[in-house]
């Protein structure tokens, strides 16, 4: 019989080789089983060395001539040690080269998909959010085979049903359809960076890289929290595209810069939030645009600004009434706006409590706002009520749709707002204006501040309980959108030559 010897077409001579010589080392005598693809014939093998596209095995000469193995058969490599869990590799001869009398080593090359089944696709439920590689988000999975061995590939997208995208160049990779994976995220400050997942499918991308779709089915809470903050803090990714991907984004005011608008480049960044927030279509001068949105009473105003990074994404004009003596003694929010991709995140709620203390350390006695009826829960939770007409009167202020007012009393005292949503709003900006005695308080002030400050602990701890709970909620309602399980064996062809 003659015998002919090719390397695999798509791998180096040097990568070959050194895949060759480290990882037969590691392995020894491996025991596998090979099944023709025509004959169905059980035959079994050893194993002397792989790479990521193929293997290297010897089995008998009898083997061979009996069953008359030639290059560019086809067949499946079978293992069924416990660290593959029955793994099926579909190959091709790719050469054959006699060892000796009684043996002859052949070379596999692995069959990979060119590109997901359309049952794999649809589990990927766009939209997907691909990942730029100078994110360098890179996570590592430890070899089946191979000790101390690990592989680090680069996070390529994520999709809305918590599937990803991998890309590795590790020459040592051995993953197949239907493989479980773990997944190691570099996210110190987390007390469990393990991600179990599936592989789904893989796609070779050249002579080095390979593509790994793996669909991830549990998540831990804390790994999830830093997934999304790294993506957000990297300043490429909104909330709004996160939350198209799958992810649930609320909580961002803790990385935001929130201050008071000091010049005439950020207001004019303020003009053009909130010729967004109108929803204006946009006009040929953009001067024209920005001069509409001003106001005659931003000069004499305090206009409160949230940014992120260098984006400005909400902001608020505190507005002090000078003219008429009546209304000398209120403070009048107006033009609140958020960008549209931050909406439904705590923005607003750092901006509230940035307008409160600005209203606290005044002398203004109420503060006053209009507001949609979408949004007055909001507001009524901060402790704003409906001023009744007596008290309309007495201020002299002009009853209007959904006015809500807010008194000083009302925060020191906590009148008319819940004990535990006074300690979340209120209570770590009350302890920081009485540390720093910026603000003056009577005794019984003092005595109801400092008790429901107590309960700030109480009311994070509830909180965090709340948020992982809707993340739980969350997970189960991505599980139950997902075809699960995946096939275990798609079809496959064979690479071209």
């Amino acid at each position: 019989m003659a015998l002919t010897m090719r390397r695999f077409p798509e791998l180096s001579l040097e990568d070959h080789r050194y895949a060759m010589r480290y990882a037969g080392v590691e392995l020894g005598r491996l025991e596998f089983k090979i099944v023709l693809e025509k004959k169905g014939v059980l035959i079994r093998v050893h194993v002397l060395d792989f790479t990521s596209r193929g293997f290297g095995v010897s089995l008998s000469s009898q083997d061979v001539d009996g069953q008359g193995i030639k290059a560019g058969d086809l067949l499946h490599l079978v293992s069924d040690i416990p660290e593959l869990r029955k793994a099926s590799f579909p190959c091709t001869v790719a050469y054959l080269v006699r060892l000796n009398d009684a043996e002859i080593q052949i070379g596999l090359q692995r069959n990979f998909h060119r590109t997901p089944s359309q049952g794999l696709l649809e589990m990927r439920k766009t939209p997907r959010m691909p990942l730029p590689a100078a994110l360098g988000l890179v996570v590592t999975t430890p070899h089946p085979l191979l000790f101390g061995h690990v592989s680090r590939m680069r996070l390529v997208d994520v999709n809305l049903g918590m599937g990803y995208c991998l890309e590795t160049d590790d020459p040592f990779f051995l993953g197949y359809e239907g493989a479980e994976i773990a997944l190691y995220f570099p996210f110190p400050n987390c007390t469990d960076q393990l991600v179990s997942g599936q592989i789904n499918w893989l796609q070779p991308l050249d002579s080095r890289r390979i593509r790994i779709g793996v669909q991830t089915w549990d998540m831990p809470f804390d790994l999830y929290q830093s997934i999304c903050r790294y993506l957000l803090n990297m300043h490429v990714f909104t909330p709004g595209l996160l939350r198209e991907a799958g992810f649930i984004v609320r909580h961002v005011k803790q990385d935001l810069r929130i201050r008071q608008v000091g010049n005439l480049r950020e207001y004019a960044a303020v003009l053009e939030l909130r010729a967004e927030a109108s929803g204006k279509p946009e006009a040929d001068s953009v001067a024209m645009d920005l001069s509409d949105m001003s106001r005659p009473s931003d000069s004499h105003s305090r206009i409160i600004a949230a940014w992120w990074g260098e984006r400005l994404i909400g902001g608020l004009t505190l507005f002090f009434e000078a003219d008429n003596p009546r209304k000398r003694w209120g403070m009048e929010i107006v033009d609140v706006c958020i960008a549209s991709d931050y909406r439904g995140t705590d923005v607003l709620q750092g901006l509230m409590e940035h307008a409160i203390k600005s209203f606290l350390l005044s002398d203004r006695h109420y503060l006053q706002i209009h507001c949609d009826s979408d949004e007055m829960e909001f507001y009524l939770q901060l402790g704003f009520r409906q001023p009744s007409p007596e008290w309309q009167k007495t201020i002299g202020l002009e009853w209007k749709p959904n006015m809500l007012v807010l008194e000083r009393e009302d925060i020191l005292r906590g009148r008319g707002i819940h004990l535990l949503a006074w300690s979340a709003v209120y209570g770590s900006l009350m302890k920081i204006l009485m540390r720093k005695k910026l603000i003056r308080l009577t005794a019984r002030q003092y005595c109801a501040v400092t008790l429901k400050a107590w309960l700030i602990p109480l009311v994070q701890s509830a909180a965090e309980k709340k948020i992982r709970k809707a993340y739980q909620d969350h997970l189960r309602v991505l599980r139950n959108r997902l075809p699960w399980p995946p096939p275990t064996q798609p079809d496959w062809r064979p690479l071209p030559r």
